[in-house]
């Protein structure tokens, strides 16, 4: 059996020095084993840009997921703004409908000095337009006269007489459109089937 006092108690330091070494290369060639370790200034170089865009990366990714929350919360906020105003206008048009009925408005109308109508007058235009095109502002003697048979009879022949008027210029009116569609149609083939 071997005695305590037989083995030496002191270990050189270039023997630790060698079972340290042993013991780090072994961890290093395991690591390098389970991890790619770069060897040359060109592996360290790429892995140094591999990290830099991997970390370029996550950071624009943070930066983005930011931005979205940030707009996430402004629509939030405007569609809150949005529920509080058409709140208030949908108040602001309950107490214009409670504060606009007829007979308000008729009150009002009689305060600003209007009466009810309580007779037809009719207005021609040619009547209003002097023989330059400008408009007269003295209105013709038919609104001013009361109204009696004559006045009606005569109203009556002036009304067939607008009427015919207006059916002749709906006529002329729809006889350009139709001239102008027509040439809109056939500039239209033209160009597109004829060089």
């Amino acid at each position: 059996m071997l005695e305590r006092s037989s083995l030496p108690t002191y270990v050189s330091t270039e023997l630790t020095d060698s079972l340290q070494q042993t013991f780090n290369r072994r961890r290093l060639d395991v690591l390098q084993e389970l991890l790619w370790l770069p060897e040359t200034y060109r592996q360290y170089l790429l892995l140094l840009v591999s990290v830099v865009a991997v970390g370029v990366g996550m950071s624009v990714h943070v930066w983005l997921n930011v931005q979205i929350a940030e707009e996430q919360r402004l629509v939030g906020q405007l569609a809150a703004q949005q529920q509080q105003i058409e709140r208030e206008n949908s108040e602001v048009i309950f107490a214009i409908a409670n504060s606009s009925t007829l007979a308000r408005v008729e009150e009002a109308a009689l305060q600003q000095g209007f009466k009810p109508a309580t007779a037809r007058a009719y207005v021609r235009r040619e009547s209003l337009l002097g023989a330059s095109g400008a408009q007269q502002l003295t209105l013709p003697a038919a609104m001013s006269a009361p109204p009696d048979g004559n006045v009606a009879a005569s109203g009556f022949l002036d009304a067939i007489g607008r009427g015919a008027g207006a059916a002749g210029d709906w006529l002329q009116q729809s006889a350009a459109v139709a001239a102008q569609a027509a040439s809109d149609v056939t500039s239209g083939f033209k160009e597109r089937w004829m060089p």
